[in-house]
């Protein structure tokens, strides 16, 4: 996730939130790492959830 923040300048939460309410990438180039980076951060609130 930290490489995903990096690279777009945006927490994951803030992404997430704005993801799911399918809020579209600014570039089209986006939409694979956009997609990946949801994935990432949907089993990383499974994981916390556990804890």
């Amino acid at each position: 996730m930290l490489a995903f923040e990096r690279k777009y300048s945006l927490c994951s939460e803030t992404f997430y939130a704005a993801y799911v309410t399918g809020e579209e990438p600014e570039d089209d180039s986006w939409v694979l790492d956009f997609g990946e980076w949801a994935s990432v951060y949907r089993k990383w609130l499974e994981r916390q959830a556990l804890v």
